[in-house]
């Protein structure tokens, strides 16, 4: 197996599992997983996790990894440091500062500022909302009293703070939720979706099984939730959605994401 869609391949038949059927559970089309199988292209970095545990294989293996020959320990700081950064450039959100304000989140030895950051995943839980895990850094680039919010490196909220003090953790954490909840469009991701079907699916399990994502894959969902979120917190409205939505995908399999909104709306307020 000498690249990483063989591998995918060896990796997806132990597990009996069709190329559909990883589609489906990726969220992606099997035309996708087709190319990867056959070398025409690979998967994005921010599959990697997601592929290892639905072919429950380690990175190392569907990598190719297991059998190099031992590296010198600069080789592996260096290929740590190339998967960390690649991992950085995946993040969904990220809540980065400069060096000013590195000092408050260090004198912060109750890490109070972990709090804070749950209480807002948790307001925005009430609003059906999931957020992500935020990924909290320095930066050197930045301005030394400046913060930004980001999702994927692009920039969502910035400021820079006059005078920097006790207040100014609690102040940026209320941004972060004021700029999930106002770009939530921006910040949602396949796995997020997935995350609060089968999150759904524990309470409603007759809403989930057999619907998602046997007749309406995560992708489609995600491409359609990304649209009606334009109207409003569709979030606060899913079970009606998936329900419609699932309705029409078993009327008119070829329906476009376009066409599924058209319908939905006029079924929903979400202003």
């Amino acid at each position: 197996m000498d690249s990483i869609g063989s591998r995918i391949s060896f990796y997806r038949q132990n597990q009996n599992m069709t190329q559909d059927e990883l589609a489906n559970r990726l969220g992606i089309t099997p035309q996708a997983v087709s190319k990867w199988e056959r070398s025409l292209s690979l998967p994005d970095a921010a599959f990697l996790q997601s592929l290892c545990q639905i072919l429950q294989c380690s990175a190392d293996a569907l990598l190719g990894m297991q059998n190099v020959e031992a590296q010198s320990p600069r080789s592996q700081i260096i290929s740590q440091e190339v998967m960390k950064q690649l991992c950085f450039s995946q993040e969904p959100l990220s809540l980065v500062f400069g060096l000013d304000l590195t000092q408050l989140f260090l004198n912060d030895a109750e890490k109070n500022y972990i709090t804070l950051i749950d209480s807002c995943r948790l307001r925005l839980a009430h609003s059906g909302i999931l957020m992500p895990v935020v990924r909290i850094r320095d930066e050197c680039g930045l301005a030394a009293n400046e913060f930004q919010i980001l999702s994927y490196r692009r920039i969502l909220y910035k400021e820079c703070l006059d005078s920097p003090d006790v207040r100014t953790i609690p102040y940026m954490t209320e941004c972060l939720y004021r700029t999930v909840s106002e770009h939530y469009d921006a910040i949602l991701n396949r796995d997020l979706v997935r995350l609060i079907v089968e999150n759904l699916g524990t309470e409603y399990p007759a809403l989930i099984s057999g619907v998602v994502p046997e007749m309406l894959s995560y992708r489609l969902l995600y491409q359609l939730l990304k649209k009606l979120w334009k109207h409003g917190n569709c979030f606060l409205h899913l079970i009606p959605i998936i329900e419609l939505a699932g309705e029409l995908v078993t009327q008119t399999p070829d329906i476009t994401v376009d066409g599924l909104a058209d319908k939905i709306l006029p079924e929903l307020l979400l202003s």
